[in-house]
């Protein structure tokens, strides 16, 4: 189409930029990790899975807080979006739930598929950081 089309028929620019912008937002079924194991070969306390999801956290770059033993509240921004999360954790496993988020379109089900990604990125460095940081418990070889 030429430039002329585009000038004689001005609602089409609306029609086609609306169409991209809905394109362009993408999302999925809400991600919870959910009792994600931590190896049993580790011998580690709960004060030192803390730290090293404390630590998964910053790397990534998420605000951690610790709310109580065994719960910690994370939020992460990025330009204006902002995802919150509760990450409540043992010596054998933890999950992370969704607490809130800012223009992430969450709808009670679904969220921006970007929040999973950072779920499932959260998760994975939490369990590399408790298999880099922590011992072997004691005769599991």
């Amino acid at each position: 189409m030429n430039q002329n089309y585009w000038r004689a028929h001005p609602g089409n620019n609306f029609i086609v930029v609306a169409l991209v912008l809905l394109c362009g937002c993408r999302s999925a079924p809400i991600y919870n990790a959910k009792d994600v194991s931590i190896s049993p070969r580790m011998s580690a306390s709960e004060e030192e899975i803390a730290e090293a999801i404390w630590s998964a956290g910053r790397r990534l770059g998420w605000q951690t807080e610790i709310v109580s033993d065994g719960n910690i509240k994370a939020v992460r921004h990025i330009r204006d979006h902002s995802a919150t999360v509760s990450i409540r954790y043992s010596r054998t496993s933890f999950d992370i739930y969704y607490v809130n988020s800012e223009n992430l379109d969450y709808d009670g089900q679904s969220i921006h598929e970007n929040y999973n990604i950072w779920i499932s990125r959260l998760a994975k460095k939490i369990q590399n950081e408790i298999e880099f940081r922590l011992p072997e418990a004691r005769g599991s070889r």
